[in-house]
């Protein structure tokens, strides 16, 4: 017995096609039937033998771990089942309302109370904190940020977390990631770092950012777009993390895949996708020079693109759903506003904005007036 389709660890959303292949142990070439059953559920007789399929819709499961497990029959004696563990993901984990992505939290300049009251005033339902550059942990001791949290007046990040749980706000961490372990610290990888971030108490989850930087070749400024090797080493990154944690919300954050095939034929967004549960687009018109409306359709036709191109080639669980975030820096109030009026309109069921470091005044009154549910 196998299961080609899906694999161990992968995060799955809607309906997908179980698939496989199955053979009589005794060496008989004759198989009546091969049998799918989910969790605990009463086995169900797939389409198929020796190769099978079997349709299921994961929205009608639990957000979470389910495990897949298959057997045959070959009119005598059942064969040993085979299992695997997946994800799935129906928008239940999904961040909902509005959010704020902050940087450097220990450079706010204010105090945690005072940030949470800024936010509430906001009408702010989640943030999201950096919490490591590559193989470099922020939550240990001696990072800047640890000692902010001990300023503050507690032992670690998850205190801090409680205290934005008690006024009603969810936190997430992003990790800005290279593909390699930029800071060479003895004994930790750049995936020790999502793990260990992943392991705090009371966190949503993880959004990685693992970025290209285009103006620097290895080992300068290491890329997830050096080279095509990279898709490999994504997938081997992500099903460690995803073993670690196969029931966490984790996220990826990355430009909109503009003519991916000739712009970004390297990247890895299937590799990305097969293991995330959201794809957060870094919808930042300015960066493009690109209104805020045109941004967002361009983004919205590339991805469309994107997913009929999986769906093409049957890996249509790596175009996952988009949630997109627009930008603080070098962009005035108005555009700040038509962009969330965008996202509004179009029916999305978050807004953010990266990042809370960047804003000045007339950009935070802006985002902070706007009223927006999700």
């Amino acid at each position: 017995m196998a299961i080609t389709f899906p694999k161990d660890y992968f995060a799955l959303t809607k309906t997908i096609t179980i698939k496989g292949t199955a053979s009589d142990q005794d060496g008989d070439p004759t198989l009546v039937r091969v049998d799918v059953k989910i969790d605990d559920s009463s086995w169900i007789v797939a389409t198929g033998t020796p190769s099978w399929n079997y349709e299921w819709n994961t929205n009608g499961e639990s957000c979470g771990v389910h495990t897949i497990s298959v057997r045959s029959f070959d009119g005598q004696a059942y064969s040993l089942q085979k299992s695997i563990t997946v994800k799935t993901s129906n928008g239940e984990d999904f961040p909902h309302g509005k959010g704020i992505w902050i940087t450097k939290i220990w450079s706010l300049d204010m105090s945690i109370s005072e940030l949470i009251q800024m936010c509430s005033s906001a009408h702010i339902s989640w943030v999201c904190i950096k919490c490591g550059d590559s193989d470099s942990n922020w939550l240990t001791p001696a990072h800047a940020m640890c000692t902010w949290i001990h300023q503050q007046g507690y032992s670690d990040f998850s205190q801090i977390i409680s205290q934005f749980a008690n006024a009603g706000i969810n936190v997430y961490a992003w990790h800005y990631t290279y593909s390699e372990d930029l800071y060479n610290i003895p004994d930790v990888s750049e995936v020790d770092v999502s793990i260990q971030i992943l392991d705090t108490p009371g966190l949503k989850g993880l959004i990685l950012d693992p970025e290209a930087n285009f103006k620097a070749p290895r080992p300068y400024s290491p890329s997830w777009e050096d080279s095509s090797t990279d898709k490999a080493l994504a997938e081997q990154e992500m099903q460690q993390i995803r073993s670690a944690h196969p029931d966490s919300f984790i996220a990826y954050s990355y430009l909109p895949c503009f003519n991916y095939k000739n712009r970004h034929p390297n990247y890895p967004f299937r590799e990305f996708g097969k293991y995330c549960d959201l794809y957060i687009p870094q919808a930042y018109w300015h960066d493009w020079k690109l209104t805020p409306k045109d941004m967002v359709r361009s983004m919205e036709q590339n991805w469309t693109a994107f997913k009929r191109d999986c769906e093409a080639a049957g890996e249509g669980i790596c175009a996952k759903y988009i949630l997109p975030a627009g930008q603080s820096y070098n962009v005035v109030g108005g555009e700040i506003t038509n962009f969330c009026n965008i996202i509004k309109l179009k029916g999305y069921t978050t807004l953010s904005i990266f990042d809370w470091d960047h804003m000045n005044t007339g950009t935070w009154n802006a985002y902070a007036s706007f009223s927006f549910d999700g």
